[in-house]
């Protein structure tokens, strides 16, 4: 939260400062417990920031901070031979004794306070600034500043004191006993089986779902969304493949087949519906007008990006009396890096990865992120994709708490057909293909918190169908 110094700080701020700085001197227990909470940059004055610092290095080797220690640490520091070396600590002790150990927490919190402010003051005015570059879009002006705020608004944790074991544990018994309405519920998948096997999605998880094209992704991506969605919770679909419509035209023939009208998705695209057909898809359309679930197709977006979308999504949803319950992302590779390691696709893939966890983890949702998998599945007899197909990083196997991998035997069969003079041959592959239509294999390749699972699931890809699980 380091700003450039603007103004000099003001007699208000110089008093919290010193105060903060008569608490690193309380004791070895308070100076820790100050340093966990405040970083030296919260400080306004660079000769406090300094204190702060040399503070920490004086714990660091097994001392006391104190007007002494400090000052020796600060030996050639002329900014403190000019406030007066030590006698600078002996006054800061004086003004600020030992009543202020009570109130330490809320003297952090107000120190903080101020940093907050001063750099959200800086935020504006360097936005303000950016505006007059016309060089610059002001969509990317828009999203750097959008994620500057939603940094500010983390900025550093303010946690409670670490926990006991016994601290840890109380929350869990207290939830079992909790009636089922106040429970903090597992976010159900809805489809192929997978709540059964998996038992759902933990708030904070990432859900990998890697397949070769042609093999499902988008289908079960739309059918969590959509069950999800169906349960009143919100969910935000990032997708930086498909525009919107080409969602819409699957949903509806998903919808369609669900209730027992086959309407192809293709022939929802190329316009070559019926009367009848217009008439299912004008009502399940209608049906849904109310449905908490919102598709962002800009292409091109950063990370920071989508989690100030998602961020911005929770508290318009939050507004609505609906919790954002869910973030679909499609997909992974298609995440544009913010730039310092634009160019090294592993370092990119590597950074989109472990950021996705935080971001998970800030938003308290699951989120569920398409991946395509490498070329080498293709050059493999066994056609049964693993995780060491996941592209370019193996952060995305670490970082994921679950990953699912997409088979369907269906796709490749269609690609061996024989010669038809062969008529042995083409009746072999005729019974094969019928064997390998109507399913999908969903391997859970990793599971962090359960064990793995191989699912065998209905599924009809020409109607972005994926039901329920098989045996």
């Amino acid at each position: 939260m380091s700003v450039t110094k603007l103004r000099e700080a003001t007699a208000a701020e110089v008093e919290v400062e010193q105060a903060v700085l008569g608490l690193l001197m309380e004791g070895a227990d308070t100076a820790w417990m100050v340093l966990d909470r405040i970083d030296p940059e919260h400080m306004f004055e660079g000769l406090h920031r300094r204190i702060v610092a040399a503070g920490r290095r004086v714990l660091d080797t097994g001392g006391d901070p104190n007007a002494l220690t400090l000052a020796a640490a600060m030996a050639s520091d002329p900014g403190l031979e000019e406030a007066g070396g030590a006698d600078y600590f002996r006054h800061i002790q004086a003004k600020h004794g030992r009543g202020n150990r009570n109130i330490a927490a809320e003297l952090c919190e107000a120190l903080f306070d101020q940093a907050q402010r001063r750099a959200l003051r800086y935020e504006i005015a360097q936005t303000e600034s950016r505006l007059f570059d016309n060089s610059t879009p002001a969509r990317d002006i828009l999203a750097e500043h959008e994620a500057a705020i939603a940094a500010l608004s983390e900025g550093k944790p303010q946690p409670d004191d670490p926990s006991s074991l016994y601290d840890a544990v109380t929350p869990v018994v207290e939830r079992l006993d909790a009636p089922e309405e106040m429970r903090k519920p597992l976010v159900p998948y809805g489809v192929g089986g997978l709540d059964d096997a998996l038992g759902g999605m933990a708030p904070g998880d990432v859900v990998i779902v890697g397949a070769r094209p042609g093999m499902g992704k988008t289908a079960i991506a739309l059918a969590v969304a959509d069950h999800v969605a169906a349960l009143g919770k919100g969910v935000l679909f990032e997708s930086l493949e498909m525009r919107k419509g080409q969602l819409g035209e699957r949903w509806l023939s998903m919808r369609a087949y669900a209730q027992g009208d086959k309407i192809p998705y293709n022939l929802i695209r190329l316009n070559k519906v019926n009367e009848g057909q217009k008439d299912v898809l004008a009502r399940l359309a209608s049906a849904i007008s109310e449905r908490p679930l919102v598709i962002d197709d800009r292409r091109g977006l950063t990370l920071s990006q989508i989690s100030v979308r998602a961020r911005s999504w929770q508290s318009k949803f939050k507004r609505a009396g609906t919790p954002l319950g869910l973030l679909v992302i499609d997909h992974l590779q298609l995440i544009r890096p913010d730039g310092a390691y634009r160019g090294n696709k592993v370092a990119e893939i590597t950074e989109v990865s472990g950021g996705l966890k935080v971001l998970a983890g800030a938003l308290d949702i699951p989120i569920v992120c398409l991946c395509q998998l490498s070329r080498a599945v293709e050059g493999r007899d066994d056609k049964r994709p693993q995780l060491s197909d996941l592209r370019e990083s193996g952060a995305i196997e670490q970082d994921a708490d679950v990953v699912l991998l997409l088979h369907r035997p269906e796709y490749y069969a269609r690609k061996n057909r024989p010669d038809a003079k062969n008529g042995e041959a083409l009746s072999k592959w005729e019974t094969a293909l019928r064997e390998s239509m109507g399913f999908v294999n969903v391997a859970a390749a990793k599971v962090r918190h359960g064990e793995e699972a191989e699912i065998k699931a209905e599924c009809d890809i020409g109607y972005n169908w994926l039901g329920g699980r098989i045996g």
